[in-house]
């Protein structure tokens, strides 16, 4: 946003790369501010920190307030109105269509046009900003690769946002959350409902509801995938996985990874090391799993 000069705060544009025009940017507009009318030439993420505004695109107001991203695409005749009580301070990156997959352009369509904005887009435009500027083309594919990142972390927040089956009551959140922080700890069906703020029959009712199961099995299942995943991942023995797993003693945890994965702790071990079987933690035989610790 070259006519804005005197409000940029950081800027990184890809200036050795002007042709290309892929970067990030952040500005604060004074009070009343504008920008444009202008023809967009790229496909770029605008994200609104503090303030808003009203972007007219091809005649058409579309608002969007603090927190929140938009997309906007190239070709369309743009005119930015900002905020008339306080001033707004937004970031944007800028991508060349070029640089984009196929696929990435297929699932672009009908997209929002805007969402709330998640901490991890913003945290990459803060990697994309916190590159330093060169006139050589050291970090341009960097720069790009961060960006497609960038749109694509757009793309699944639209799709979650999208889908209503994905959406958890904050109970369910705040009890998956806490299992899987404290999986490792004596936990039962009644502290995970009181963390939750619900019953344990409303907190048992959710995860059927969204998962298929119980808490109780939910926490042993997970239980039983993060052992297998320390089993192929790292050096521990089977009685330092168990403990550190949260289960009663070694031979607790064999059983319930055989019940799983149909053999032992140290077979999964061996035929993944020697890259003879690449299994994937199934929901195996939860019939035997106790209710209660």
């Amino acid at each position: 946003m070259a006519e804005t000069n005197k409000n940029i705060s950081r800027i990184n544009n890809f200036s050795n790369h002007a042709q290309d025009g892929t970067g990030f940017g952040v500005v604060v507009y004074p009070v009343g501010g504008t920008y444009g009318p202008r023809v967009q030439q790229y496909l770029q993420l605008v994200l609104i920190q503090e303030g808003s505004v009203e972007i007219t695109l091809n005649e058409k107001v579309c608002p969007l307030a603090a927190l929140q991203v938009a997309l906007l695409f190239p070709g369309l005749k743009e005119y930015f109105k900002f905020s008339n009580l306080v001033q707004t301070r937004h970031s944007w990156i800028h991508i060349n269509p070029n640089i984009l997959s196929g696929d990435v352009k297929q699932v672009l369509k009908g997209i929002p046009f805007s969402l709330p904005c998640s901490q991890r887009l913003e945290s990459l435009v803060e990697i994309g900003l916190s590159i330093p500027r060169t006139e050589e083309t050291t970090y341009d594919e960097l720069i790009h690769k961060i960006a497609e990142a960038s749109l694509w972390e757009y793309i699944v927040t639209a799709r979650v946002h999208l889908d209503k089956t994905t959406v958890m009551p904050e109970s369910l959140h705040r009890a998956t959350q806490f299992i899987k922080s404290y999986y490792s700890e004596e936990i039962n069906l009644k502290r995970i409902s009181e963390v939750a703020c619900v019953t344990t029959v409303h907190l048992t009712r959710l995860f059927n509801a969204h998962y298929h199961t119980t808490p109780i099995k939910f926490l042993w299942r997970y239980r039983i995938q993060h052992g297998i995943g320390l089993l192929r991942n790292t050096g521990l023995t089977i009685a330092e996985i168990a403990f550190q797993c949260g289960f009663q003693s070694p031979f607790h945890f064999s059983r319930m990874v055989k019940e799983n994965q149909k053999i032992s702790p140290k077979e999964l071990r061996k035929q993944w090391w020697e890259g003879k079987n690449r299994l994937q933690p199934s929901q195996g035989n939860t019939r035997k799993v106790k209710e209660d610790i």
